[in-house]
């Protein structure tokens, strides 16, 4: 059993990137591993993960062998197989509750195509769950909620009931206390040919 911290203040948490789905929407090119602009996409949100310098970072994946693992390797993080992927993202944030909770007190949640996350809402996030103690906070935009998203242990009822490719998107909607305001667009979604080029003309010009 896992005994919580006495205070949110020196509380741990996990941030786990999700990367463990099948790009459908790309023509089954593994998305991730396009040229982003020189790298392999994935690492956008891996080194943003690691900068935010809040806790140990995990990646969700289909298969800890192959192109995509071999890719994130080389850096300091812990990779997590989820054989269950083709059931839907929420197989994967079921792991990633898994591995986080064991010895954290809260879960960061980043999508593995969502190259453009600043570090800094990460680390405000955090330091607002750290002073209001919300069962989870979900970042949104000016013109849309996004990622990343901070649920802790209060909120696996809501984990446990996801089923298929539905995210956490649903469960914060009802919810809107655990909005968490960022004065800033939201970062680009990759799924499909057309925001992977809009997303590098963003970068290139």
């Amino acid at each position: 059993m896992i005994t919580p911290s006495p205070s949110v203040g020196t509380a741990t948490l996990g941030i786990v990137v999700l990367a463990a789905g099948r790009s459908t929407r790309l023509g089954g090119a593994n998305k991730l591993l396009l040229p982003y602009p020189e790298e392999p996409l994935i690492l956008c949100s891996i080194r943003t993960a690691l900068a935010s310098d809040l806790g140990p970072v995990a990646v969700v994946l289909e298969s800890v062998a192959g192109r995509l693992a071999e890719a994130v390797r080389s850096f300091p993080v812990v990779l997590i197989k989820n054989p269950d992927a083709a059931a839907g993202v929420s197989t994967s944030i079921r792991m990633a509750a898994e591995w986080a909770f064991e010895a954290n007190n809260a879960l960061l949640l980043l999508l593995g195509d969502e190259p453009d996350v600043d570090p800094g809402v990460l680390q405000a996030m955090v330091g607002r769950w750290r002073v209001d103690q919300p069962a989870a906070l979900r970042a949104r935009y000016r013109d849309r909620p996004g990622h990343p998203s901070l649920i802790t242990k209060q909120f696996l009822s809501e984990i446990d009931g996801l089923v298929g490719d539905r995210g956490l998107s649903r469960r914060f909607e009802l919810a809107r206390e655990h909005d968490f305001f960022v004065e800033a667009d939201a970062p680009i979604d990759i799924d499909t040919e057309a925001d992977y080029q809009a997303a590098l003309a963003r970068i290139t010009h």
